[in-house]
């Protein structure tokens, strides 16, 4: 809920820890408090909750489609998911302390696989259940890794202080606790569970399903793409508005790919995917070089229609690079130049 703004922030918070345990450090006082305190001067104007005073004891609420999951975490921290997810203080808040973190890890393992935490020297190892979750925790002196895992998806909840030989806040416990709870996952969101759900030979628009590789096909092969949601290729060809980009280096030499702009939403013709297709990248790079000389269509920021066809999209929790390729067939300037009738 939005306030106006100009609204001061009250001048201290409190939320109840009796939830909250301190396995590295003993057991927490359950009639501790947290006392969360406003920035001096600093005003706010995105309150979550009622009226213009952020209440720690007011959740917000997460929800991830593309992984399927979600969860209720303190409203006096804001997400932030550009480079995988993680948590920090809201505007004008100090909640955790400033040298704290919490981030979350999603992989696919075909089964539970221990972090990294297990292997330390010293860790201290617990299993609990949470909202009909398994939740088995790896705490050391200044961090705890605390994982569960549902149907080929692992989430590792990676929080602590820096230097690791420092005491963990209760306003972090309390984070780590409150998301346990409440954490769900829900398969039919999941981007494996809609892959799955396409056939050899199904259209989608322009575009013709040719082969589908599903997680647990990916399995049975050996793991060729460990960790991945699926793979599905398509006949046909499709024509995508977007800019050209040069991810070359000076050793490398051009390297071509192409940034697709999703505001006209029929671009790409069915759901599955139309993230991933944000980037495309090109197998026939001889031809995509020649083209390249024509200079106006793949200078910096100018907008083109490529058409596309062989197009193969792989489907990853990853974000980050391309996941689509694709053969380039032709590429024009999205807004020609229309010189005026005199």
């Amino acid at each position: 809920m939005k306030s106006r703004h100009g609204h001061l922030l009250s001048a201290f918070l409190v939320v109840s820890l009796a939830c909250a345990s301190r396995a590295q450090n003993g057991s927490s006082d359950p009639n501790a408090q947290i006392v969360v305190d406003r920035i001096a001067g600093c005003y706010f104007t995105d309150v979550p909750g009622r009226g213009a005073v952020l209440r720690v004891s007011d959740t917000a609420f997460y929800q991830d489609r593309v992984d399927g999951i979600a969860f209720s975490y303190p409203s006096a921290l804001i997400p932030d998911d550009r480079w995988g997810l993680t948590f920090a203080d809201r505007p004008c808040i100090k909640f955790l302390d400033p040298n704290e973190d919490i981030r979350f890890e999603i992989s696919l393992p075909p089964a539970y696989t221990e972090p990294l935490a297990a292997t330390q020297e010293g860790v201290v190892v617990q299993t609990q259940t949470f909202n009909g979750l398994k939740w088995k925790s790896y705490s050391t002196p200044g961090r705890i890794q605390s994982c569960t895992f549902s149907g080929h998806e692992q989430v590792c909840i990676d929080a602590g202080v820096t230097p690791s030989a420092a005491r963990i806040s209760d306003a972090l416990l309390y984070t780590i606790r409150k998301i346990q709870s409440t954490l769900a996952f829900h398969p039919s969101d999941r981007l494996d569970s809609q892959i799955a759900a396409v056939n050899a030979g199904q259209r989608f628009g322009s575009l013709t399903v040719k082969r589908v590789i599903t997680m647990e096909m990916d399995d049975r092969m050996g793991g060729i793409h460990a960790g991945w949601y699926g793979e599905l290729y398509f006949d046909g060809t499709v024509i995508l508005t977007g800019t050209m980009d040069d991810v070359g280096t000076m050793l490398s030499g051009d390297h071509w790919e192409f940034d697709a702009d999703f505001k006209d939403r029929a671009g790409w013709p069915m759901d599955i995917g139309r993230e991933v297709m944000g980037c495309v990248e090109f197998r026939n790079g001889d031809f995509v070089e020649k083209q390249s000389r024509k200079a106006s269509l793949f200078a910096p920021d100018t907008e083109v229609n490529v058409t596309i066809k062989n197009i193969s999209v792989l489907f990853s929790p990853n974000r980050s690079g391309c996941k689509a390729t694709a053969d380039l067939v032709n590429i024009s300037l999205a807004r020609p130049n229309v010189l005026p009738v005199h």
